[in-house]
């Protein structure tokens, strides 16, 4: 019983993604996406507390190393959280290569504390609840009114989970060196297609 519930619930949240993606797919022209910082610019500073209450320096983390920083939509998000949940697979690769992973999202803190992916990782995990670390990225965005209804009749109610309910982030991957450099950006189009990339090509863009 347990599994069949579980089917159809993977069936209906289906079904949801792929509403939200024709809807998004046919009214993009509605929304206009950043295009993120260039590889080669520094890094803009911030810190921050994550789900665990601790400190977040990104000076501090460049200091020891690289960081890979991931701009994620929040918990609704079937992709973010598949990519999230492959990312701590492959945690420790990736600090074996000196690297630290840092997620930001306009999520408030409770509702990414409260979601079980979230609550298994080790990733931390900061809430802009400013929004000051995805505008000095350059990867905010701002919903259509089109793109909120649809949202709502899907459930997700960006007003009572999100700092501002009218903007997301891009999904976006920077890869911050030693030295503050963006050493490699990855962005993507929100409205058409959520792509992050793979857990091997960040490997590789780390040892680069």
């Amino acid at each position: 019983m347990k599994l069949f519930l579980k089917i159809i619930g993977g069936l209906l949240a289906l079904i949801v993604v792929l509403a939200i993606s024709a809807w998004l797919y046919f009214s993009a022209g509605e929304e206009s996406y950043p295009e993120g910082l260039a590889v080669g610019t520094s890094a803009p500073h911030f810190s921050g507390n994550d789900q665990f209450g601790n400190s977040i320096n990104l000076s501090e983390l460049t200091n020891q190393g690289s960081v890979v920083l991931i701009f994620f939509r929040g918990s609704w998000c079937p992709t973010c959280n598949q990519h999230i949940a492959m990312l701590q697979d492959s945690l420790q690769l990736i600090k074996q290569l000196g690297a630290e992973v840092v997620l930001v999202t306009p999520e408030k803190t409770e509702y990414v504390a409260e979601n079980d992916i979230k609550r298994d990782i080790d990733i931390p995990v900061i809430y802009d609840s400013d929004l000051s670390i995805m505008n000095s990225y350059n990867v905010t965005y701002e919903l259509s009114a089109g793109s909120r209804r649809i949202f709502s009749v899907a459930g997700v109610d960006f007003n009572e989970i999100n700092a501002d309910g009218a903007k997301l982030p891009i999904p976006a991957t920077f890869i911050i060196d030693g030295d503050g450099k963006i050493k490699d950006a990855r962005i993507g189009e929100a409205g058409l297609q959520i792509e992050y990339p793979t857990v091997k090509e960040l490997l590789d863009l780390i040892s680069d």
